[in-house]
């Protein structure tokens, strides 16, 4: 294996890690305040940290005004998947939209493959293909299936397969600024578009005020945040974007273990089953290289 590719391996593996105890966590700060509001303090908290990396690690790059526009303008695309996905939650059930919202992976494997002419090997395409069948079944419920409102399944599910296609052009496009910027200046830039986008959402639609006693909490979820864009972007830096979004988006599997473990939650036989294939997708990933 290739010394770049093994690293690119390895931060992939660290934004998966930082990604899934982010989203493990996300629902404690939904149930308090909604989903846009945590999302942008989040963001203000990853923004701070990140420029502090940058400026500790003498990192700032000088950044010509159309790549500042191109990066804030996939920043904000990657907005309208937050608004995308809380409309499908709150129209239609978490064990079918989801599911469907997680195979975003798919399109931006897809993307990678024929925009950057990533060779992508018969052992990389098996495991693609077990990890990104793992992902999207590790979240399904049957039952829901059963239960659901036939009108409102098919809209929330139209809200879900947009949150997919956008968060998968996205995921694919974040390359093309990390090539001319650095993985970490892009890491920032995004960052802070986000900040914009939502405190705009934020005064348009509910307000920002938080309790100060939240504001901790918050900023580890910030670091997490800013953790997981910074090692996913010098992922893809070092190797393929269709090797490094995979074991990034193999989150799931992590916050399905920390919701037994912590919050006692019973996975059934079809996520053992999921979990299985995301595992064994990530080692047919890392071995492949």
């Amino acid at each position: 294996m290739e010394q770049a590719a093994f690293f690119g391996i390895v931060f992939g593996l660290v934004a998966m890690a930082a990604y899934g105890l982010s989203s493990f966590l996300t629902p404690v700060a939904v149930r308090k305040y909604g989903l846009v509001r945590p999302i942008f303090y989040r963001e203000c908290f990853a923004a701070i940290f990140m420029l502090a990396f940058i400026l500790a690690t003498s990192q700032w790059a000088p950044i010509t005004a159309d790549v500042l526009l191109l990066t804030l303008a996939i920043s904000l695309l990657g907005f309208f998947p937050v608004i995308t996905l809380f409309k499908a939650l709150s129209i239609g059930k978490l064990g079918i939209n989801v599911p469907i919202a997680n195979s975003s992976v798919l399109y931006t494997v897809l993307l990678s493959a024929i925009f950057y002419r990533e060779a992508i090997s018969l052992q990389q395409a098996i495991a693609i293909a077990l990890v990104v069948v793992g992902v999207v079944f590790i979240s399904f419920r049957p039952g829901q299936l059963k239960a659901a409102n036939l009108r409102h399944t098919a809209a929330g599910a139209t809200y879900a397969f947009a949150t997919s296609l956008i968060w998968g052009l996205v995921f694919f496009l974040w390359k093309i600024p990390v090539n001319i910027i650095g993985p970490v200046m892009t890491a920032f830039i995004l960052e802070s578009g986000m900040v914009l986008w939502s405190a705009g959402w934020l005064r348009f639609q509910v307000g920002m005020r938080i309790r100060r006693k939240d504001l901790l909490f918050l900023a580890g979820f910030g670091l997490l945040v800013a953790l997981g864009t910074m090692s996913y972007n010098i992922g893809i830096s070092l190797a393929g974007v269709s090797v490094v979004a995979p074991l990034t988006f193999s989150y799931a599997l992590l916050v399905a273990v920390l919701a037994r473990l912590f919050n006692n939650e019973r996975l059934t036989r079809l996520q053992y089953l999921s979990m299985v294939f995301i595992v064994c997708g990530i080692i047919l990933l890392t071995a492949g290289q």
